[in-house]
Protein backbone atom coordinates (compact mmCIF):
# COMPACT_ATOMS: atom_id res chain seq x y z
CA UNK A 1 0.00 0.00 0.00
CA UNK A 2 2.88 2.36 0.77
CA UNK A 3 4.43 1.70 -2.62
CA UNK A 4 1.17 2.54 -4.37
CA UNK A 5 0.75 5.68 -2.31
CA UNK A 6 4.29 6.81 -3.07
CA UNK A 7 3.88 6.16 -6.78
CA UNK A 8 0.71 8.26 -6.78
CA UNK A 9 2.61 11.25 -5.34
CA UNK A 10 4.31 11.77 -8.73
CA UNK A 11 7.74 12.85 -7.53
CA UNK A 12 10.73 10.57 -7.18
CA UNK A 13 11.55 12.06 -3.78
CA UNK A 14 8.11 11.17 -2.43
CA UNK A 15 8.19 7.75 -4.08
CA UNK A 16 11.55 6.94 -2.45
CA UNK A 17 10.23 8.15 0.90
CA UNK A 18 7.30 5.73 0.70
CA UNK A 19 9.56 2.92 -0.47
CA UNK A 20 11.55 3.39 2.73
CA UNK A 21 8.30 3.22 4.70
CA UNK A 22 7.59 -0.05 2.88
CA UNK A 23 10.94 -1.40 4.07
CA UNK A 24 9.95 -0.53 7.60
CA UNK A 25 6.66 -2.36 7.16
CA UNK A 26 8.52 -5.43 5.89
CA UNK A 27 10.72 -5.32 8.99
CA UNK A 28 7.64 -5.07 11.18
CA UNK A 29 6.17 -8.14 9.48
CA UNK A 30 9.41 -10.05 9.99
CA UNK A 31 9.30 -9.24 13.70
CA UNK A 32 5.63 -10.20 13.97
CA UNK A 33 6.33 -13.55 12.31
CA UNK A 34 9.23 -14.18 14.71
CA UNK A 35 7.03 -13.41 17.70
CA UNK A 36 4.20 -15.60 16.36
CA UNK A 37 6.63 -18.49 15.95
CA UNK A 38 8.14 -18.05 19.41
CA UNK A 39 4.77 -18.08 21.15
CA UNK A 40 3.50 -21.03 19.13
CA UNK A 41 1.01 -19.32 16.84
CA UNK A 42 3.02 -20.18 13.72
CA UNK A 43 4.98 -23.34 13.03
CA UNK A 44 8.69 -23.16 12.24
CA UNK A 45 8.32 -24.17 8.58
CA UNK A 46 5.78 -21.44 7.77
CA UNK A 47 7.69 -18.87 9.80
CA UNK A 48 10.90 -19.56 7.87
CA UNK A 49 9.07 -19.46 4.55
CA UNK A 50 7.37 -16.17 5.37
CA UNK A 51 10.58 -14.60 6.64
CA UNK A 52 12.42 -15.74 3.51
CA UNK A 53 9.73 -14.22 1.29
CA UNK A 54 9.75 -11.01 3.33
CA UNK A 55 13.52 -10.80 2.87
CA UNK A 56 13.15 -11.28 -0.86
CA UNK A 57 10.53 -8.53 -1.06
CA UNK A 58 12.79 -6.22 0.96
CA UNK A 59 15.63 -6.83 -1.50
CA UNK A 60 13.29 -5.99 -4.38
CA UNK A 61 12.26 -2.75 -2.66
CA UNK A 62 15.95 -1.85 -2.14
CA UNK A 63 16.49 -2.49 -5.84
CA UNK A 64 13.58 -0.25 -6.72
CA UNK A 65 14.96 2.50 -4.50
CA UNK A 66 18.35 2.26 -6.23
CA UNK A 67 16.68 2.29 -9.62
CA UNK A 68 14.68 5.44 -8.86
CA UNK A 69 17.74 7.13 -7.33
CA UNK A 70 19.85 6.26 -10.39
CA UNK A 71 17.13 7.61 -12.65
CA UNK A 72 17.46 10.95 -10.83
CA UNK A 73 21.21 11.02 -11.63
CA UNK A 74 20.87 10.22 -15.34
Amino acid sequence: MNIAEGAARRTDKDFIYFLHISLGSASELDTQVEIAARIGLLDEKNACKTQSETGEISRMIYGLIRSVENKKHD
